[in-house]
């Protein structure tokens, strides 16, 4: 089985997405905890639901997914260019000590 094609489908198909991605308030708790002008890390971004409170908050954000679409909507969404990668948490295509926060 591959887990790519999994969470490519249900982060990206509206209709399995709205099941699965129910924030129930975990995103505006996490939210709350990273200050304006932080910089964060999120791997594993889902619907980019955090990674736009985040940006709204005015967090610099970067952000880290296996699902190139994801990335890609997110990039384009939220200007977030190189900030925005493909890849996973075992290899980190960032620079250490990059940021003030890392979620995943």
């Amino acid at each position: 089985m591959n887990q790519d094609k999994i969470w490519e489908q249900y982060q990206n198909d509206s209709e399995l997405s709205n099941t699965v991605w129910r924030g129930g308030g975990r995103h505006e708790l996490v939210a709350k905890h990273v200050h304006c002008g932080a910089t964060a890390l999120n791997i594993g971004v889902g619907r980019g639901d955090l990674e736009q409170l985040l940006v709204q908050k005015g967090v610099v954000v970067s952000c880290l997914d296996p699902s190139s679409t994801s990335i890609e909507r997110l990039r384009q969404t939220l200007q977030l260019g190189e900030r925005a990668k493909v890849g996973y948490s075992q290899e980190i295509p960032f620079q250490e000590s990059t940021f003030d926060f890392v979620i995943m």
